[in-house]
């Protein structure tokens, strides 16, 4: 999903993306495939948002990372 809006945004668009901390230690290919993906754009990816809907409506205990990038 994350791929697929990036192709939607205009030259200095910018993406904003929750995904799961998975993301970052999987070792199937589409997961490596896609972290070299998000190093080729330049992307921020924060460190893990353990806890981050915490206090939320519905709890929940996900882990997070935060991905935002600048389409140049």
């Amino acid at each position: 999903h994350i791929r697929h809006a990036w192709e939607f945004l205009k030259d200095g668009g910018r993406l904003v993306a929750l995904c799961s901390e998975s993301v970052m230690f999987r070792t199937e290919p589409e997961y490596s495939e896609f972290r070299i993906w998000l190093e080729g754009i330049g992307a921020y990816i924060s460190e893990n948002l353990n806890g981050a809907f915490d206090k939320a409506e519905r709890p929940t205990g996900v882990s997070l990372r935060l991905i935002t990038a600048r389409k140049e």
